[in-house]
């Protein structure tokens, strides 16, 4: 059972199965959790809730945005440098310069 101070995670990836694993795990360990399947709406998120946010998981490719979960990541720790980041992908790693300091992929 959660309390209501439990803090909340912000799950980003446009695969509901691995996002619906994503929220279970991270509900499991304490969490309340948020959804959103790309980008866009994942800002959308964070700009109504980031004071209550403490953790971004998010996947690299989320059609059909243009934007990627790199940029989110990038967007987070810059507009919210409370929150702390995790990158995941299966098919791509991050380059030089491409991830904000502190997160992890």
């Amino acid at each position: 059972m959660l309390e209501d101070d439990s803090p909340y995670a912000l799950v980003a990836d446009d695969d509901a199965f691995i996002a619906m694993d994503a929220c279970q795990i991270l509900e499991d360990a304490g969490f309340r959790t948020f959804q959103a399947a790309n980008v866009d709406a994942a800002l959308a998120v964070l700009k109504e809730n980031a004071k209550s946010i403490q953790l971004l998981f998010s996947d690299v490719q989320m059609p059909p945005s243009e934007r990627d979960g790199f940029e989110l990541a990038r967007l987070t720790a810059e507009s919210w440098p409370h929150i702390c980041i995790i990158v995941t992908s299966g098919v791509e790693k991050p380059g030089p310069g491409v991830m904000p300091e502190g997160a992890r992929f």
